[in-house]
């Protein structure tokens, strides 16, 4: 109910400023096109109209473009947990005949480098 009520007060405000502004207008166009008169409250409101649908779009382009982000970045967190839950698998010790080939992987220790200073 509350939103028919604003949208009468809302359409009897144009209403009322489309009544107020019907002085006709001229608009010039590239320095040499003009138009025939038009009702100044007309251009307003086709001006505000043409405004909100510029703000819809870029508002829809944001959330398209934030939708498509949010589902690269769950996709990499299930990546993400899958491996974890791999890695929580593998045993801590190793037993020297595995089959696992992770021994044929495992590489002898490097020795620390040392920086010299200056």
């Amino acid at each position: 109910m509350v939103p028919f009520a604003v949208g009468v007060v809302v359409g009897m405000a144009l209403l009322v400023f489309a009544i107020e502004n019907k002085e006709p207008v001229r608009l010039g166009y590239f320095f040499t096109w003009q138009s025939q008169g038009i009702p100044l409250s007309l251009v307003i409101m086709v001006a505000v109209w043409v405004g909100f649908a510029m703000a819809g779009l870029s508002s829809l382009l944001t959330f398209l473009r934030q939708r498509r982000t949010i589902r690269e970045h769950k996709r990499t967190v299930a990546e993400l947990r899958a491996e974890l839950c791999t890695l929580r698998t593998l045993p801590l010790h190793p037993s020297q005949g595995s089959a696992s080939g992770l021994d044929s992987q495992a590489r002898p220790p490097q020795p620390p480098v040392e920086l010299s200073s200056r």
